[in-house]
C-alpha cells in the first residue's frame, strides 16, 4: 500500500504531544492566518504541492512521497485533492502533531480544515484526539462530497464531466479506510461531554468564586446589616484580586474552558486569549 494506514488507537498515539504543541496547532486553526495563493490547474501538479508540503516539513508520507503522489494521483480526483491543498494554506500546523496520524487521516485532515471555515467554539479547550476527531471526520465528509456531487445520475450510472472528458462511476465513491477512520474518532456529542469531565474541577472552584462574587455585588447594605458597605466593597475588591491571580495563573484551554462556560464577560481581559 502507496499509503500508510495504522491500527494503532488514534488516541494513544495523539497522547505522546506536550501541551505547548496542542495550544500552538489550537490557536492557528482558529485564527485561520492563511497563504495567498492559487490551486494549480492541472492535477498532478496539485498532488505535486501536497507531497512536497510533508515533504518540506519533513513529516512521512506514504511508502516514499513518489508513490503517494503515484497513490493520490490515481485514487482521488482534483475537486477533493483541492479541498486539501487548500487546507495545507493555513500556517502554523505542527509537524509533531501530524506525524501521529497515518497518511490517511492526514488528507482528511486538510480536507476538514478546509471544510470548517469557522473553528468549533469549543476548539482551544480541546486535547489533540479531540481536535483530531472533529476535523478528519469533517474531512471525510467534504471529500466524499466534492467527488460525489460533480456526478449526476443516470439509471444505475453516474456520470462526471470535466471539459471533454467523461467518466462513468456505477457506485457513488466512499473515500478509502473512512469507515474504519471513522470508528476511532470521537463524534461532536462525546467531544464536548470529554472537556466537561477534564474540567469539571476548575468549574466547580471557579463557579463558587464566581457565585460568591455575584453575592457580593449584588449585597443591599442597610442599618441592619451585619456588614457595612465599606466591608462590602473591601471583601469584593479583595475575591476580585484573588480571582484575577487565579485566571492569570490559568492556561490558554483552561480559560477558553472557563470562557465557554460562564461566557466572556464573566472573565474580563482574559476573555480576549478566547475567541
Amino acid at each position: 500500500m502507496a499509503l500508510e494506514l495504522k491500527n494503532e488507537p488514534l488516541e494513544g498515539r495523539l497522547s505522546t504531544l506536550d501541551e505547548d504543541t496542542i495550544i500552538k496547532l489550537t490557536e492557528s486553526l482558529a485564527q485561520r492566518e492563511i497563504r495567498t495563493t492559487r490551486s494549480p490547474h492541472f492535477k498532478h501538479d496539485l498532488v505535486h504541492r501536497i507531497v512536497h508540503y510533508f515533504r518540506d516539513k519533513a513529516v512521512g508520507f506514504g511508502d516514499s512521497y513518489l508513490s503517494a503522489g503515484d497513490y493520490l494521483n490515481g485514487s482521488i480526483n482534483k475537486e477533493p485533492l483541492k479541498a486539501v491543498e487548500r487546507g495545507m494554506r493555513i500556517k502554523g500546523i505542527s509537524p509533531e502533531f501530524l506525524s501521529q496520524l497515518d497518511d490517511f487521516e492526514k488528507i482528511y485532515f486538510f480536507a476538514g480544515v478546509d471544510k470548517l471555515e469557522e473553528a468549533p467554539s469549543n476548539l482551544l479547550a480541546m486535547d489533540g484526539y479531540e481536535i483530531a476527531s472533529i476535523y478528519v471526520r469533517a474531512g471525510i465528509e467534504q471529500i466524499g462530497y466534492l467527488h460525489n456531487s460533480i456526478a449526476e445520475e443516470t439509471g444505475q450510472k453516474r456520470k462526471v464531466r470535466r471539459g471533454h472528458r467523461k467518466e462513468v462511476y456505477r457506485n457513488l465513491w466512499t473515500p478509502p479506510h473512512s469507515k474504519k477512520i471513522r470508528e476511532r474518532l470521537l463524534t461532536k456529542a462525546k467531544v464536548a461531554e470529554r472537556i466537561e469531565r477534564r474540567y469539571f474541577s476548575l468549574y466547580h472552584e471557579f463557579g463558587a468564586l464566581f457565585e460568591e462574587e455575584d453575592g457580593l455585588k449584588s449585597l443591599s447594605v442597610d442599618l441592619f446589616s451585619r456588614i457595612g458597605e465599606l466591608e462590602r466593597v473591601n471583601r469584593l475588591e479583595s475575591l476580585q484580586e484573588r480571582i484575577a491571580l487565579k485566571l492569570d495563573s490559568l492556561r490558554t484551554n483552561q480559560l477558553a474552558a472557563l470562557g465557554m462556560k460562564y461566557g466572556a464577560a464573566r472573565l474580563g481581559g482574559y476573555a480576549q486569549i478566547t475567541f
